[in-house]
């Protein structure tokens, strides 16, 4: 989880936690989910939510997928009597 400023004059580095400027906000290294919600309960801080991982991209459909792998596709099929 990240941690937004938006506090004016910010340090970089607040509470042990490293931020760095994006802009007008600071926003924080990567922090675990108490610290997050300890600076969520002072004003001119919000917390970001985790992105999701993506553990297993799912399969590109045949009709998408590059010439060879048709062609794959094709040869491996069991013809049907």
């Amino acid at each position: 989880m990240k941690v937004i400023c938006k506090l004016p004059n910010a340090s970089e580095f607040i509470n042990g936690v490293a931020f760095k400027t994006r802009g007008e906000l600071m926003l924080s290294e990567d922090v675990a989910p108490e610290v997050a919600a300890a600076f969520a309960e002072i004003p001119g801080y919000e917390v970001l939510p985790a992105a999701p991982v993506v553990t297993e991209l799912p399969a590109a459909p045949v009709a998408d997928a590059p010439p060879v792998a048709k062609k794959r596709a094709k040869e491996s099929a069991i013809p049907v009597a």
